[in-house]
Parts: C-alpha cells; sequence; structure tokens
C-alpha cells in the first residue's frame, strides 16, 4: 500500500466511530477524529492532552462519561502501532445504546453494583442490599432470556 498520510487522515477522520490515539507511556489523548468528539461532547483543544483514564467511568472501563458527566456504555477495541517510530495506543469506541433492549439495561445495573460491591468494604451495611440487588438483576436476566429467542 502506498504511504498517503493524506489518506490515512481522511479515513482516521472520517470514520464513523469513536477513534483516540493516546500515548502507551503517559496514557495522554494525541488525537481523536469527529466522532470522539462528538461522543464525549469535548473540543479537540479539551480532549487533547487528557488522561485516556480520564474518559472511564468505572474500573473494568466498560462505561464511560462525557464531558458533561452523564455514563455511557461503550465497547472498545484497542490497539498498539507504530507511528513515526514510536509505540502508541488505538482505541476505537463505539456507544453501545443500553436503553435499546431490556438486557442492555440489566448488564448496565449489574456492573454497576458490582463495582459498588467490590468498592464496599464486607462490613459495610449496605453491601447486603447490593448484593441482593446484584441477585435480582441475574434472576430477572435469567427469566427474560426467552424473550429474545
Amino acid at each position: 500500500m502506498v504511504n498517503n498520510p493524506d489518506l490515512y487522515r481522511r479515513v482516521f477522520s472520517s470514520h464513523p466511530h469513536a477513534t483516540i490515539v493516546f500515548g502507551l507511556m503517559d496514557g495522554l489523548i494525541e488525537d481523536v477524529n469527529d466522532a470522539a468528539l462528538a461522543l464525549y461532547g469535548y473540543a479537540r483543544s479539551e480532549m487533547l492532552g487528557l488522561p485516556f483514564s480520564a474518559l472511564s467511568a468505572e474500573p473494568e472501563a466498560i462505561l464511560h462519561k462525557r464531558k458533561d458527566g452523564s455514563v455511557l456504555s461503550i465497547e472498545a477495541h484497542r490497539t498498539t502501532m507504530n507511528i513515526d517510530g514510536r509505540e502508541v495506543g488505538v482505541a476505537v469506541i463505539r456507544e453501545i445504546p443500553a436503553a435499546r433492549d431490556l438486557g442492555g439495561i440489566l448488564a448496565l445495573i449489574l456492573g454497576l453494583a458490582e463495582t459498588a460491591i467490590r468498592a464496599l468494604p464486607r462490613t459495610d451495611p449496605a453491601r447486603p442490599d447490593l448484593e441482593e440487588a446484584r441477585r435480582l438483576v441475574l434472576l430477572a436476566a435469567k427469566a427474560s432470556a426467552p424473550l429474545k429467542a
């Protein structure tokens, strides 16, 4: 393939999914496409230099947060590549509309409950309620599975 920086820039810029390039050593965002700006609500100048981890709303990184603090469920594909002799990370991110189906909503609730449970000490009085909520979500997911078929 011919080395054509303009072609690559056009492909990167016009990709329909959020695409973010970040430094592997420092984790700072180095480049973003317009889809990333639209998804996260940042201006390019605000997003460049931001730690990639600042986009995550929770440790498992399946929930990200926009500039305004609203949370979105995402699917991300990450890889590394060599650009100008330097290894960088590249993430292509797609929003998963959790409200699209019951399974998505239950998965979102389950993820939030499990994150909260892991963050709480075993002796915290709120922990049993969260564990019960997790149990009920799993039960609802099992009950709703036949509805998808």
